[in-house]
């Protein structure tokens, strides 16, 4: 009952600054908090997966595949912004499914550099793919998101991306409290244990690796239409491994971390 109460205060106390921040600050801090809840939901999906014992190192693949779809789809092929970034979402999914159940068996140090290894790839195939990302100069002219025929400007690409932070954290809230949450942690402490009372480990570790994928894509499509522009430098492994020492900075025993 504390912890709920703790959540809704700290919910709503970051509500209030955010929005207030959002209205007065200048354009330039507007948009650093705008880059910050990108990084904040990228985090939250990886912290779920540090939370559930899997280790990604090789993350900032999947802001990048979520980033780059609804950028291509919108700009070459004439789709509507917002369906373009599901589909992105999508096929985050779909790929991450594939990866995850080929690679989370493994155990020990294999998964970390099975991780890495297909992080790695995926960021050559950005820069390599040169018709249909740019290369390494990138994609520029994307167009800008629109909701009810408004283009969203950098106040209000702000003020979406912190919704999204917020309908995420409450979700996530929950899905720690519910029964994957709980599959996850007994997966941490021990997979036999988990296993002996009655958890399909391969499954829930397929799960956790999905939505923390799906969060990844969410926050690289509003990349894209926030800065409307993306480069394969924005994806390489390096800023993987900056999102694993945001998260275990801010923690990842739960979402408010």
């Amino acid at each position: 009952m504390i912890q709920m109460k703790l959540e809704k205060f700290s919910f709503a106390a970051v509500v209030a600054a955010v929005a207030a921040l959002i209205v007065v600050l200048p354009t330039y801090y507007v948009g650093l908090l705008a880059l910050a809840g990108i990084n904040a939901l990228l985090c939250m999906g990886l912290a779920f997966l540090l939370a559930a014992g899997q280790l990604s190192l090789g993350h900032a693949a999947f802001f990048g595949v979520g980033a780059y779809v609804p950028a291509i789809l919108a700009r070459d092929h004439g789709f509507a912004p917002l369906l373009a970034m599901l589909l992105g979402v999508v096929a985050c999914m779909a790929m991450a499914y594939v990866i995850g159940r080929i690679t989370l068996r493994l155990r020990g140090h294999y998964l970390p550099l099975a991780t890495l290894a297909w992080g790695i790839v995926i960021y050559v195939c950005f820069v390599a793919a040169i018709e249909l990302t740019g290369g390494a100069s990138g994609m520029s002219d994307i167009p800008a998101l629109s909701i009810f025929g408004l283009d969203m400007g950098t106040r209000e690409m702000s003020a979406l991306v912190w919704v999204a932070v917020g309908l995420v954290f409450v979700a996530l809230c929950r899905i720690y409290r519910g029964r994957l949450g709980r599959s996850a942690r007994a997966i941490k402490a021990s997979p036999m244990m988990a296993a002996a009372f009655g958890v399909d480990v391969a499954a829930v570790k397929v799960k956790i690796f999905v939505l923390s994928a799906a969060l990844a894509a969410l926050a690289g499509g509003l990349y894209t239409y926030y800065m409307r522009f993306v480069s394969p430098s924005s994806f390489a492994i390096g800023e993987s491994f900056n999102l694993l020492i945001m998260v275990v900075l801010g923690g990842f025993v739960h979402p408010l971390g």
